[in-house]
């Protein structure tokens, strides 16, 4: 039984991530970097990154620290700029990220189905694929926006989440990888914040403090470079 069942699991995987791609390119557009405003500025501070000035908007006059957008998009994009940093001839190779984390973002959708809802291989590949095709996904991952990397760290992050809150751990170890996780969700956007006192507040109601009190531990150093 282990074999086709391990075979189903490989296909349907291979379909969402296929399916993905495709819907990635589909998506992709001419709209110059810029025009929805937040794309701009991450790919100004990606580049202040890359070349050593620090998280600041360099195009502006006294280059003022970046402390509106939280750094997580910028440093994914900001080794790009070593690889292509001639200006406006890079946009398509940094659209190109999108393109990359849309099936990364279908098989977080797909894994979290699995794992949480306890959908059959198929039906989560359908629902990861569905998920992905939707209009706003579809239009927000054409444009250099940090939703789909979001997305997937959020559903990757859940599952490990959900795995602590369903079963405690006599060890620090994986509740502290849970709130390092969740700290870096927030460094790609600051909603992601709410994932950790809404497991903080299931730990504390099932008497794991200690579980608590190392993911709270986890996520204060992740998030504590981006606060100082």
């Amino acid at each position: 039984m282990t074999e086709p069942v391990d075979a189903t699991e490989r296909r349907s995987r291979l379909g969402t991530v296929f399916a993905a791609v495709l819907l990635g390119l589909f998506a992709m557009n001419d709209i110059p970097i810029g025009i929805f405003q937040d794309d701009g500025h991450y790919l100004i501070l990606a580049r202040a990154l890359a070349f050593g000035d620090g998280y600041r908007y360099t195009n502006l006059p006294g280059a003022p620290a970046g402390t509106h957008f939280p750094p997580g998009f910028p440093l994914l994009l900001a080794p790009l700029w070593w690889v292509a940093p001639r200006f406006p001839a890079n946009v398509v190779f940094f659209k190109l990220v999108n393109v990359a984390l849309l099936p990364l973002a279908a098989l977080a959708v797909r894994g979290f189905a699995r794992r949480v809802g306890g959908l059959s291989h198929l039906a989560a590949s359908v629902l990861a694929v569905v998920c992905m095709a939707t209009v706003p996904v579809l239009f927000l991952n054409g444009l250099l926006f940090s939703e789909t990397a979001f997305i997937a760290a959020l559903c990757g992050t859940l599952v490990i989440a959900e795995q602590l809150a369903s079963r405690a751990s006599p060890s620090w170890r994986r509740p502290v990888l849970v709130g390092l996780a969740i700290g870096a969700l927030a460094l790609i956007r600051t909603v992601g914040l709410a994932v950790l006192p809404a497991l903080l507040l299931w730990l504390m109601v099932r008497r794991r403090g200690r579980n608590a009190a190392w993911v709270l531990g986890g996520a204060r150093i992740a998030l504590a470079p981006w606060q100082a």
